[in-house]
């Protein structure tokens, strides 16, 4: 049997930490299971991790899992899979030299534009800025502007959550 307590960390390192607090230390969980935001998760693994608290996370952040995280493993496929999306890019846009990224301005927009810019310019594009906005954006046109500015071939939006800014950048 599987009892579920569910908290929201609002995508917020210090809401998430004191949902973390509440699950191992009144509720008394032994696994924690995905939270999704990098700074959310990291924020919790300072409490998770010393409990010994098996926790299984969606962020993108390369400090959640490795030597210090011991009872920590990543379910976010971001690791595996952008490699692939560059690849597929490269095909589609074989004439594109020039990327920007748009990124949310918090560890999992850190993380993801960090990443991102590895891979493309590995594959030969050139990141001419990552441009951060507060995750709670809602107006994008001066990033647009800005994004226009520089004349991209592609923008690439690291981080941004599907549905929600992603629609509001398109737009």
């Amino acid at each position: 049997i599987v009892d579920l307590t569910i908290y929201d960390d609002k995508y917020r390192p210090n809401i998430g930490k004191a949902a973390v607090e509440r699950l191992v230390n009144k509720d008394g969980v032994k696994f924690n299971v995905c939270q999704i935001g990098s700074g959310p998760t990291l924020a919790g693994l300072t409490v998770t991790e010393p409990a010994k608290v098996v926790t299984f996370c969606g962020g993108a952040s390369s400090k959640l899992i490795g030597p210090k995280t011991k009872y920590t493993f990543g379910t976010s496929t971001t690791r595996t899979s952008i490699m692939a999306l560059w690849l597929t890019v490269k095909k589609v846009f074989p004439n594109a030299k020039t990327v920007v990224n748009l990124s949310p301005d918090d560890k999992t927009g850190h993380a993801r534009a960090k990443t991102e810019t590895k891979i493309a310019e590995s594959m030969g594009f050139k990141v001419l800025e990552t441009i951060y906005y507060p995750r709670k954006t809602t107006d994008f046109a001066p990033f647009a502007t800005k994004v226009m500015t520089l004349k991209p071939d592609l923008v690439d939006y690291p981080g941004a959550v599907a549905g929600t800014q992603l629609g509001l950048q398109f737009k």
